[in-house]
């Protein structure tokens, strides 16, 4: 993302676009790192004085909705980042790294340290998550990001990833309604 107001102004280009035809009935989303969210994102500010993260995003995709203000927009933030996801199934990384043993489990240490919950796996810029699995890979390997980051989550599968994910899941159930 850019920028807040860049975002806003296409996504109100496609919803003007798309929400003109009768025969069809189209719903927006988002996906969004929030680690990666600018600062002139509507209601950052509030949201980023929460402690808990939980709560950061559920403001400021609050705020996004009140300010797209379109009935079948579903904004999502991803915690905190995509990469995230990718702590769901670490195990997935040995199938193309297979001499990266002790870096993948180091890893798990790291999502060991926030109760096994890659949702809430700092946002800072040394440990947001793919900070830490780049790092953990640099000796030995270039990580690619996109890449791993597809197949460790096609391998890990929609279930799992909500089982491991609370806000991932929400969005996904909302979806999933439709």
């Amino acid at each position: 993302m850019i920028s807040y107001q860049r975002t806003k102004n296409d996504l109100s280009i496609w919803i003007k676009q798309l929400s003109g035809n009768k025969n069809e009935t189209h719903y927006f989303t988002t996906m969004f790192d929030l680690y990666a969210l600018p600062n002139d994102f509507h209601g950052y500010s509030d949201a980023k004085s929460k402690a808990n993260c939980y709560e950061t995003v559920q403001l400021l995709e609050e705020a996004f909705s009140n300010d797209i203000n379109f009935y079948r927009f579903i904004p999502y933030i991803q915690l905190h980042d995509f990469e995230a996801l990718v702590f769901c199934g670490l195990d997935y990384l040995l199938i193309e790294y297979p001499d990266m043993i002790s870096e993948v489990e180091s890893l798990r240490r790291i999502l060991t340290g926030y109760d096994n919950n890659p949702e809430r796996i700092n946002d800072s810029p040394m440990t947001a998550p793919p900070k830490q699995v780049i790092k953990a890979f640099e000796s030995k390997h270039h990580y690619d990001i996109p890449k791993m980051g597809e197949f460790v989550t096609s391998k890990v599968g929609i279930k799992e990833l909500k089982d491991k994910c609370l806000h991932f899941k929400e969005w996904i159930e909302k979806l999933e309604k439709i």
